[in-house]
């Protein structure tokens, strides 16, 4: 079913700060949240539904990431991409953008796993039967991840515990553009960025 899409322009970090008492609810008593807001954080053009959505999704993805408890950090910040930087992010103009990032100092995710994220249907978290009790971000129309990839660039960097490097995956509007190793802390980092920027995939998947 296709949803009506009312974009306007709005502060991220209020938002953010709107969303925090429920994502607190989400998270349990024993899952610190940790906020980090860019001071001059520009404007950005979204439906606030949607938004809280992605927000959520994420979030809560995160959490299932850590059953014994841990840290989530949001953080928002300002990104700009001159003549130079812009070509090697594929369909994004120069110019500036704000990313969002959810991060997580969970369990973390091996290369197979991270690119498992974009796959639809696919997913880490069920080894046995009794996890699908467990899964519960299905919200942004079927399965998280590749929803909010397929309308935005995302990035996922992770590393599992006992790795002494993890893995980066960048993916622009749904096709994975560049896998790397990375240095980076144990548990997973998204970043989102250029929300809902491909019309087409805003028809097709919203």
């Amino acid at each position: 079913r296709k949803q009506t899409i009312r974009s306007s322009a709005q502060d991220l970090n209020q938002l953010v700060k709107d969303m925090e008492e429920i994502l607190h609810r989400l998270i349990g008593e024993e899952i610190q949240l940790l906020t980090l807001f860019a001071p001059d954080l520009d404007y950005v053009l979204v439906d606030p539904g949607q938004m809280e959505q992605v927000l959520v999704n994420l979030v809560v993805n995160a959490r299932d990431a850590m059953p014994q408890g841990g840290r989530i950090t949001i953080k928002t910040r300002n990104v700009h991409l001159d003549e130079v930087h812009a070509p090697t992010h594929a369909g994004v103009k120069p110019g500036s953008y704000v990313a969002l990032s959810v991060n997580d100092n969970g369990e973390g995710m091996d290369e197979d796993d991270a690119l498992l994220c974009f796959e639809r249907h696919g997913t880490s978290k069920i080894r046995e039967t009794e996890d699908l009790c467990c899964i519960s971000s299905l919200g942004f129309r079927g399965e998280a991840i590749p929803s909010i990839a397929s309308v935005s660039k995302m990035t996922i960097t992770s590393r599992q515990h006992d790795a002494e490097l993890g893995t980066t995956v960048i993916s622009q509007y749904g096709s994975i553009k560049k896998v790397h190793e990375a240095g980076a802390p144990a548990g997973t980092i998204f970043e989102i960025s250029n929300l809902f920027g491909n019309t087409p995939a805003r028809r097709k998947f919203l």
